[in-house]
């Protein structure tokens, strides 16, 4: 039988169940961050926890010693990253000394597994919470204020139970699907490598490339420096152009990827007037290769439409029209 939670992202809960704020059920023990000269890598100190970038899937790996630290977690008890970014967890497996961008929770009315579970469903309150500041960080009242559903605590243990198993069986199918998408990246890599250094007929004659990473290319092909056949060479770098909401579409470094220019990963625009300055040094033509030189260094794809403006950080070639196919050049 089930009852309003009084809480309508919550919604209905059994009967028999409550809905308790986290520090009805836990102790919170906010960091506190020592001098950074009271700290070093030497690992005959207390282990020390700055934040989040010490965490990994489960456990924290400890990068300073700090003898010095006021504010620890024990054993067991939920490590909650309290600064940007806000929500990040791992479970303490030993006691450390903790900074300012995390706190401790331990659990005192609730089984320590269930209350991690029950964490990761009403953490959302605190991302809410952390969106409207600054520098996104929340208070130890918003982390007591956090709501947890509250089964007796047999079912607690039996959820616990189920969900380590649940959670483990498809993180086993997360890393099987892992290894065939790096074998299959692998294999498209090797395709693209023998298809542009071998050709596509088995039985050409070959001869010495005289690159050892190249090896034998066919008879006919020629290796030469990677200008020779560039007819056009453009480097969109100088001042950053100003967004606007709607207008040119600008292409950035992150809408070249996997060889395409995806435009859905970033939408951004610049005014229409400023086009033609913005693209003074070359317009693109259909077919043109972009090159992103950092963030993400090494992306490639074929231009496919003429009315976007290039961002920084992205050079555009185009072959010479007798020697060189541009989408030959982009693989």
């Amino acid at each position: 039988r089930y009852k309003d939670s009084g809480v309508e992202w919550i919604g209905e809960i059994p009967e028999h169940w409550e809905i308790k704020k986290i520090k009805y059920i836990s102790n919170i023990t906010m960091g506190q961050s020592p001098k950074s000269e009271e700290c070093s890598l030497d690992e005959t100190g207390l282990p020390f926890l700055q934040g989040n970038a010490e965490f990994t899937s489960l456990h924290p790996i400890p990068k300073i010693y700090c003898n010095t630290a006021n504010k620890f977690s024990k054993v067991n008890d939920i490590l909650l990253s309290v600064r940007a970014p806000v929500g990040a967890m791992n479970i303490s497996d030993r006691v450390y000394g903790i900074g300012r961008g995390l706190c401790a929770i331990t659990a005192n009315k609730v089984q320590v597994r269930y209350l991690w579970y029950s964490m990761n469903v009403s953490l959302e309150e605190l991302f809410i919470k952390s969106k409207g500041s600054t520098f996104e960080a929340v208070t130890v009242t918003d982390v007591n204020n956090l709501l947890s559903v509250l089964p007796p605590k047999n079912e607690q243990t039996a959820i616990a139970n189920f969900l380590d198993q649940k959670t483990a069986e498809i993180d086993g199918l997360i890393a099987d699907k892992e290894k065939l998408i790096e074998l299959l990246q692998e294999k498209r890599q090797a395709i693209i490598t023998e298809a542009v250094t071998k050709g596509l007929n088995p039985n050409v004659r070959m001869k010495d490339s005289g690159i050892e990473w190249i090896g034998e290319i066919p008879e006919h092909w020629e290796v030469c420096g990677f200008t020779k056949y560039i007819s056009s060479i453009i480097d969109y770098r100088g001042k950053t152009p100003e967004k606007v909401d709607e207008g040119v579409f600008l292409v950035t470094a992150k809408n070249i990827k996997n060889g395409r220019i995806d435009y859905s990963l970033s939408q951004e625009y610049v005014k229409s007037e400023e086009y033609e300055q913005i693209m003074r040094r070359g317009l693109p033509e259909i077919g043109d290769v972009v090159f992103t030189t950092e963030a993400p260094l090494g992306e490639v794809a074929n231009v496919d439409r003429t009315d976007v403006a290039f961002a920084q950080r992205v050079i555009k070639f185009r072959g010479k029209v007798e020697k060189l196919d541009n989408y030959y050049l982009k693989y």
